[in-house]
């Protein structure tokens, strides 16, 4: 129904926001049944045709919608205009402000659900993770590789800096596949809906911003020997004698190390080093 409206209204899906809408209302009610948002509060980034929203409006206690498709204004206006319990915003979400969304949701801890394209699901995440958001889990369809390289362990390909920064303060698993023909267009690829349970107290991380950088340089060139990449934060040979300390391996590459060791070694190095 909802498509049929949007093409009435001359909707054009849109290349650019990596609009792929699901509209089967089963799919999604028991999608939101996994999620379990009765009396929550929610973030949906990307109300899209609004089904995801309307079902989460059914059940939470207040949902707030971020939207960067202005042409979608009108119908998701007029779609939602007796919901009480929903508010739609009409912008792009990475320069909304975390103080923002925080006061839209009263300062409350809210849930995160999200139909995240392609092109922008890192830089979301990394905004969510880094910035003083009030959000305690996330519920996010994401391209099957994406989630893959979320849920991957050390030593494996898929394994990156997006890996080991959830890691750090939270616990992701797959929760459930999605085939692309469940989407409108259809995409090339399948998609899976991630669970992101945040714990920000997992570890005793000393500097943040410097464990953020440390894991960026670990896989800015994989092939490298650690030491190598922390050379930017204390001198190479130094670099080798806590990477030996630390790991007795002084020839370690950044993908063989757990999140706990990264942050292991950001204290370390927080600790030694004056430059920090």
């Amino acid at each position: 129904m909802e498509i049929k409206k949007l093409k009435e209204d001359n909707f054009v899906f849109k290349k650019r926001f990596g609009q792929n809408f699901i509209t089967d209302t089963n799919f999604i009610k028991s999608m939101v049944d996994d999620f379990g948002v009765e009396n929550q509060n929610v973030l949906e980034i990307g109300a899209g045709a609004g089904t995801l929203s309307a079902e989460l409006a059914k059940r939470a206690k207040k949902v707030v919608s971020i939207e960067i498709d202005l042409t979608l204004k009108d119908y998701l206006t007029d779609k939602f205009k007796t919901t009480k319990n929903i508010e739609l915003v009409f912008a792009d979400f990475m320069k909304l402000s975390a103080d923002y969304i925080n006061r839209l949701l009263n300062n409350e801890p809210f849930m995160l659900v999200a139909n995240l394209p392609y092109y922008i699901t890192s830089p979301i995440i990394f905004k969510l993770l880094e910035e003083e958001f009030n959000v305690t889990v996330f519920y996010i369809m994401v391209q099957k590789e994406v989630g893959e390289r979320i849920i991957a362990k050390p030593k494996t390909k898929e394994y990156g800096n997006i890996s080991v920064k959830i890691d750090c303060v939270g616990d992701a698993k797959i929760i459930r596949q999605v085939n692309r023909k469940m989407f409108v267009p259809s995409p090339n690829v399948d998609s899976v809906i991630l669970e992101i349970k945040l714990n920000r107290n997992k570890f005793d991380i000393l500097n943040t911003k410097l464990l953020n950088s440390i894991i960026n340089s670990a896989f800015e060139n994989r092939r490298k020997v650690f030491s190598s990449n922390l050379s930017k934060f204390i001198d190479k040979e130094t670099a080798k004698e806590v990477l030996k300390t630390l790991f007795n391996n002084e020839l370690i590459r950044g993908e063989e190390l757990s999140s706990e060791e990264f942050v292991k070694l950001s204290n370390y190095i927080t600790k030694i080093s004056k430059k920090i």
